[in-house]
C-alpha cells in the first residue's frame, strides 16, 4: 500500500513536470524520479540521505535527463539558488528534526513561481495517540501536522498555497481520537480477517489512494498532498 500511495502522487506531479528542471527531494530508490524524467522533465535530480538508496537508484533507474545524488534535505547546498523549476518531496518533512530549514531550503532552490509539490500524514489519523504522548506514534516520525497546521506552516514558509489533494479520507467523526481507540480496539479484540479488513479499509484506505482534491473539511485526509508556488523575496517580506 505504501508503494502505491506513492505512485499515485508521483502520477499526480507528472503532469507538472514537462520541460522543466525538477527536484525529487528524498527520492528513496529512484522509481519516482524516473517516472518523472519518462514524464518529459529537462532535466531531474533525485537526492536522498541514504547511499544504499542512491545506489540502488542508480543502478535500476536510469534516464538520459536523470541523476542522482547523495545529500541531506535540510543543507542542500551544491545547489545554487533559484536553479529549479519544481521541488517535489513527499512523505519527508515528517522525518526531519528542523522543518523550517528544510522549506528554507527548498524555498531558496525554487526559481520565482517555482513549484513545490509535498506530502505529509496527517497528525490526527498517523498518530490518534498525540494528544496522550504529544509526539508521533510512527518511532521514525519526529514532527506531524494537522491538515490545517501543514497548510499554515507552508504560507509562512514563504508559499502560496495553490492546491490542496487527499488521500483515502476518513470521515471527521472517525478520525477523533477516542472513536478510533474504540473501532479499533473492537476489531482488534475480534481478531478476525474480516474485522482486519473492515480496519484497514475505514482508516488506512478509506475512500482511496488515489488523490482527491479537498472539498469538504469536515474529511480527513491520511495524507495531504499540496501543491505550493514560491512567493517572491518582496511579497515574503510583507507582514
Amino acid at each position: 500500500m505504501v508503494e502505491e500511495a506513492h505512485l499515485a502522487r508521483y502520477r499526480y506531479a507528472c503532469a507538472f513536470v514537462r520541460g522543466k528542471d525538477v527536484l525529487d527531494l528524498a527520492c528513496g530508490t529512484g522509481y519516482g524520479s524516473f517516472m518523472l524524467a519518462e514524464a518529459g522533465a529537462r532535466s531531474v535530480l533525485g537526492i536522498d540521505l541514504s547511499e544504499e538508496a542512491i545506489s540502488h537508484a542508480i543502478a535500476k533507474y536510469s534516464a538520459p535527463s536523470l541523476r542522482y545524488t547523495r545529500g541531506n534535505a535540510q543543507a542542500l547546498d551544491s545547489l545554487p539558488s533559484s536553479s529549479i523549476d519544481i521541488v517535489v518531496s513527499f512523505e519527508t518533512i515528517e522525518h526531519l528534526p528542523e522543518p523550517s530549514k528544510y522549506a528554507l531550503e527548498v524555498w531558496r532552490v525554487l526559481r520565482d513561481e517555482g513549484l513545490y509539490i509535498v506530502s505529509t500524514p496527517d497528525r490526527r489519523l498517523s498518530s490518534p495517540r498525540y494528544p496522550l504522548r504529544r509526539r508521533p506514534d510512527n518511532p521514525w516520525h519526529l514532527h506531524e501536522f494537522t491538515g490545517p497546521d501543514f497548510q499554515a506552516f507552508l504560507v509562512g514558509a514563504g508559499f502560496e498555497v495553490v492546491d490542496v489533494h487527499g488521500q483515502a479520507f476518513v470521515p471527521a467523526v472517525l478520525a477523533f481520537w477516542p472513536v478510533q481507540f474504540t473501532v479499533k480496539a473492537v476489531c482488534s479484540i475480534l481478531k478476525a480477517f474480516g474485522a482486519r479488513r473492515f480496519r484497514e479499509r475505514l482508516y488506512d484506505i478509506g475512500s482511496g489512494l488515489d488523490l482527491q482534491r479537498r472539498t469538504e473539511q469536515t474529511a480527513v485526509a491520511n495524507f495531504w498532498v499540496t501543491t505550493c508556488k514560491k512567493v517572491s523575496e518582496v511579497s515574503r517580506s510583507r507582514p
